[in-house]
């Protein structure tokens, strides 16, 4: 083989390896971000940190639901008002009694006399005495 033959076959080795890396980048490249994809899918999904084991967890989605509603909104607070009334006098005519009806108590003092009579003490028995 001639130096022109080996260097031939040096560049062709040369050349498909850089094909081959080429397409080994590419195959590479595209594993990266399938893993990636499937990575941010399942952050995505909103499933619990630490599920139950035997137990199915399921994400379920209700569209939101709009009505229109007529509310009566509060402006000024309630509140309550204080009002004063002159005074008003007429004249009347009636009796007020100056003094009513009541008791007197009189002291009378006590009366003694003087009187005689006999009080017993003591009345006869008979009686047995040691002499």
């Amino acid at each position: 083989m001639s130096k022109n033959e080996r260097q031939k076959i040096v560049l062709n080795t040369n050349l498909l390896l850089i094909k081959n890396s080429k397409k080994m980048k590419k195959k590479l490249l595209s594993c990266v971000l399938f893993i990636l994809a499937s990575f941010i899918t399942v952050i995505a999904q909103d499933l619990p940190s630490n599920p139950e084991p035997g137990k199915c967890y399921v994400r379920c989605k209700t569209p939101d639901v709009w009505k229109n509603e007529t509310i009566t909104v509060e402006v000024a607070p309630a509140y309550k008002t204080i009002s004063t009334n002159p005074a008003q006098y007429k004249n009347e005519t009636f009796t007020v009694d100056g003094k009513e009806g009541g008791q007197t108590l009189r002291v009378i003092p006590a009366k003694f006399e003087n009187e005689n009579f006999q009080v017993t003490t003591e009345e006869a028995s008979y009686g047995l005495k040691l002499v």
